[in-house]
């Protein structure tokens, strides 16, 4: 179920995690952080679904 309209969303994160984001962005890996954000959440959204809803983490 994907909205035309972005929500905004404000979250804490561990500064490794943002420093490995930002180094992935400045590798054109990703656009932005927000688009590295988008894709790690649909791809666990798809492995969620995939193994039965359990939850992998």
């Amino acid at each position: 179920m994907q909205s035309n309209k972005s929500k905004r969303l404000t979250l804490t994160i561990d500064p490794d995690l943002l420093e490995w984001m930002d180094h992935k962005v400045r590798e054109r890996i990703f656009l932005n952080r927000s688009d590295t954000i988008k894709y790690l959440v649909r791809k666990m959204r798809k492995e969620y679904e995939t193994k039965n809803n359990h939850y992998i983490g």
